[in-house]
């Protein structure tokens, strides 16, 4: 069968562009919706059987490579030749099939196929397979959440050793003077700045920098996903626990919904959804959830497991293992745009213009667009150190989450061209700890001041009883 099928076949001869929204295998061509009722209605092919183009698209592709027609003369296969175990056409069998007693109809092999004894030996051993896989994932899932539930309980019980381990019996009266710092002063500052100087459109790398904002603790074990939504909460996906977190604008825990799978997260069609994709073996595809209602709205099946994605315009783009996949949320019709360096293990973003996606194991970000045309690749081992997340503004500047840094590329992605924002968060994450470290250094001071104290009392007392 021929493999694109996205257009009208006899629409494309009149130089006219219409999808396609049936398939005829015996004709072997896609039809539209006006051209299939003249394919229905002509004498020649009333009698084909057609299917719909979604069902085409979820055939195998094994299924899809078996031609209709001899490839030797171009003729459809009527006849079965038995001895030889092979379709053939009128011509293959007067040239190639004289000395053969058993050719038989084409149509009554495949009647009598589904009703043969090795067919129905075959749906059996499948039937078991599936069986012992689904007891095989329950298994390991009980093994996952008993490994969870110890780990949490050795946790708890660590956690209240080292509190009875630190002395608490010291007696005192402690007199506190509070007075700013200098690190709130600073804060304050950078508050003002932030709230008096207008921001400076960013046209230039040298522009950007990075400033700590806020840290969020989930209650995931491992973040996949993440997505900042239009009021400002945030979603993340958790890999190992397979749900979905919402989290407020302040930091609190609104709500989790369970996704078989689940791996990315990203913003949906509308406000009040998102788009998850799930990496499951028995249930690969994207869910689209109602972050209103808290359910699954929809669940679009694609034929391999899902991993990063992106929305744009109501289509999703997404990794997977059969390459990079392009789906329309409206006609649920899936294309596939690349396979050259796309795994599982790749991250994706688009601004409308191109696709940005990264290279785990090749140490590089990819730029290709939507036909999957590369048009630069980034690669500096040393710079990108196993690339995960990416995310792309709309003037193309590049974000790439390498290994212990936050990478930024310049639109022309030409070497050199970057910088390490993560140098300037662990600047302020720096400035913290030494004032932490200030802090402790001077209750530690009290304390030794207090114990001192302690022990003048006890002399005393001590001198006292004597006399």
């Amino acid at each position: 069968m021929a493999t694109a099928t996205n257009s009208c076949r006899i629409c494309e001869v009149r130089h006219v562009t219409k999808p396609s929204v049936v398939w005829c295998p015996e004709c072997d061509e896609g039809f539209c919706s006006d051209c299939v009722e003249h394919h229905s209605l002509a004498k020649a092919t009333r009698h084909h059987k057609t299917i719909t183009i979604a069902e085409y698209q979820m055939l195998p592709p094994d299924v899809l490579q078996i031609p209709q027609s001899c490839t030797n003369h171009g003729e459809k296969f009527l006849l079965y030749c038995i001895d030889h175990g092979m379709p053939c056409c009128g011509k293959c069998a007067i040239e190639g099939h004289k000395g053969c007693n058993k050719i038989v109809n084409l149509d009554d092999i495949i009647k009598n196929a589904k009703t043969s004894a090795s067919f129905y030996e075959i749906e059996e051993t499948l039937a078991e397979v599936m069986d012992n896989i689904k007891v095989i994932l329950t298994i390991y899932r009980k093994i996952l959440l008993h490994y969870q539930k110890t780990g949490s309980r050795l946790k708890s019980r660590f956690r209240k050793f080292v509190l009875r381990s630190i002395p608490t019996s010291i007696k005192c009266r402690i007199t506190v003077v509070s007075k700013p710092t200098k690190a709130a002063l600073r804060g304050r500052k950078k508050k003002q700045a932030q709230i008096d100087i207008p921001k400076e459109q960013t046209n230039n790398i040298d522009n950007i920098t990075a400033r700590l904002q806020q840290t969020i603790k989930t209650t995931a074990t491992k973040v996949r996903g993440y997505c900042i939504l239009s009021d400002g909460r945030m979603a993340f996906t958790c890999y190992e626990r397979y749900n979905l977190i919402l989290i407020n604008v302040d930091g609190s825990n609104a709500f989790e919904v369970a996704i078989p799978g689940a791996y990315d997260v990203a913003k949906g069609a509308t406000d009040n959804t998102v788009i998850v994709s799930s990496s499951d073996i028995l249930k690969s595809g994207i869910s689209i959830v109602d972050i209103q209602d808290k359910e699954i709205r929809k669940f679009i099946y694609v034929d391999s497991q899902c991993y990063s994605l992106a929305e744009r315009n109501g289509h999703v783009i997404c990794c997977s293992l059969s390459g990079m996949k392009m789906l329309n949320l409206h006609t649920e019709v899936i294309s596939t745009i690349t396979t050259e360096g796309v795994s599982s293990t790749s991250y994706i973003d688009t601004n409308g213009k191109n696709i940005y996606f990264t290279s785990y194991y090749g140490y590089s970000v990819t730029c290709c667009d939507f036909q999957g045309v590369i048009k630069l690749t980034f690669e500096e081992s040393t710079i990108l150190k196993n690339p995960r997340g990416i995310s792309v503004d709309n003037d193309g500047f590049v974000y790439v989450i390498s290994k212990y840094s936050v990478i930024l590329i310049s639109p022309c992605g030409a070497a050199g061209i970057q910088k390490k924002l993560v140098d300037e968060i662990r600047e302020v994450e720096e400035t913290e700890r030494r004032n932490v470290a200030q802090l402790v250094e001077t209750l530690e001071e009290k304390g030794n001041n207090l114990t001192k104290y302690q022990h003048s009392i006890v002399n005393i007392k001590q001198h006292a009883s004597d006399l």
